[in-house]
């Protein structure tokens, strides 16, 4: 059984194709949540590589027990073999500017996001195919609010924007009121934007996907780069938007 896991788990095959499908579905999921998906997954490649017809034998109801449960456990499914199964779907993804990355939930920093994202650095390139050009450009400048005044009220850090202020950007690309609300709204439930503290920032997979761009075009703040606009957290090696930072020692 452990040598066919193996085996399961070292090949590119069903189990990878099975798993990219659901990241490229869903974008973005807890690690813990994949981690149950990865385990099903593959005790259902098991099922199907020792009875790929319909049998009795007690190794499949065995198997299909474990398939039924919520957090099945095998000995040899830990969350280090997840991150060596996306390693392998990421070497095939690499050609194609696609990744799957994992970062720290910054409300959390026991949770881990992990996201399917477009390696290219471009917001513009990254949404065309699913946004007008006047969308592109909200983003935009949804992006560049956030970043260029990252201050709240309180001069406290979120690089974020109260609702009438994503609305404020919105109207003056987007025709009508209730066209720039609904833009809004699907900006949030596509998953680029999320709520915290009843105000919008970058989600997860936003920052992750965007990564390479906003550093590029705000530059990391640091002692020696004082105006760079981007916060980094040396801890985690990731942007961060809410929450504590490691500062180099």
């Amino acid at each position: 059984m452990e040598s066919l896991v193996t085996h399961i788990l070292e090949e590119y095959g069903d189990l990878h194709r099975s798993l990219l499908q659901f990241l490229m579905a869903v974008k973005s999921v807890e690690f813990e949540v994949l981690h149950t998906i990865f385990v099903k997954l593959v005790i259902q490649c098991l099922l199907e590589k020792n009875h790929p017809e319909p049998s009795n034998s007690d190794q499949e109801r065995y198997l299909r027990e474990l398939l039924e449960q919520t957090r099945p456990e095998l000995p040899t499914l830990t969350s280090e073999s997840l991150v060596k199964t996306l390693a392998l779907i990421n070497r095939e993804l690499a050609a194609l500017d696609l990744e799957i990355v994992e970062t720290l939930a910054q409300d959390n920093e026991k949770n881990i996001n992990v996201s399917f994202v477009n390696t290219k650095s471009s917001p513009s390139i990254k949404l065309s195919t699913s946004y007008t050009e006047k969308e592109i450009s909200v983003i935009n400048q949804l992006i560049d609010q956030m970043f260029e005044s990252p201050l709240d009220d309180e001069d406290n850090l979120t690089y974020s924007l109260s609702y009438t202020q994503a609305l404020n950007v919105a109207k003056r690309n987007i025709q009508t009121i209730t066209d720039a609300q609904k833009f809004i709204n699907k900006l949030e439930s596509s998953g680029w934007l999320e709520t915290a503290k009843g105000k919008y920032t970058l989600s997860a997979r936003a920052l992750a996907e965007l990564k390479s761009y906003l550093i590029a075009k705000f530059e990391i703040k640091s002692a020696e780069n004082p105006d760079g606009a981007v916060s980094w957290c040396h801890g985690c090696n990731e942007i961060i938007t809410m929450g504590y930072r490691y500062l180099p020692r």
